[in-house]
């Protein structure tokens, strides 16, 4: 029975029409494959430049994988961009805070010098300053030891008159 359906040319018409159909969508999914996987190729090698014409079913999906791709792509180079001027303007700015650090050192160890000196002519003057009131006391009891004699003196003058 099998046998006799073979040769059914019903049966015949049907297996021609589906290996057509079969060959048919082999090569037109074959030809999207194709031109889909030089696409992707093309951007393995950084070129994105190009995109499959006259797009037919899975390849629309492909241009819009490749155009997210460069769209991601220049996002990425804006802010690459963005990162080396931000980049290039800290770098200026922490060249600019070294100088002035350099600048407030250069000018702290002067006042330093400054001080310092200060500090000499502060003792010299506290040497001079005690060897003043050295002389001044030394004066005062001398001073004081005349007046101690003159009231003698005058003691003793004014005992003999009397």
């Amino acid at each position: 029975m099998l046998a006799s359906q073979l040769k059914n040319p019903n049966l015949t018409h049907f297996k021609t029409t589906i290996n057509k159909m079969s060959q048919t969508l082999c090569k037109s999914v074959a030809i999207d494959i194709l031109r889909i996987l030089k696409l992707f190729k093309a951007a393995q090698q950084e070129n994105f430049k190009g995109l499959i014409p006259d797009v037919v079913g899975i390849e629309k999906n492909a241009n819009v994988l490749i155009s997210s791709i460069v769209k991601m792509l220049n996002v990425s180079k804006e802010l690459a961009i963005n990162l080396n001027t931000r980049s290039d303007e800290l770098n200026e700015s922490a060249m600019n805070l070294e100088k002035s650090v350099a600048q407030q050192v250069e000018f702290l160890t002067n006042i330093a010098g400054v001080v310092e000196q200060i500090d000499e002519k502060i003792g010299e003057l506290k040497e001079s300053t005690q060897t003043n009131l050295d002389i001044s006391l030394a004066t005062s009891n001398i001073s004081h030891s005349i007046s101690k004699i003159a009231n003698e003196i005058l003691d003793d003058i004014n005992k003999n008159k009397i």
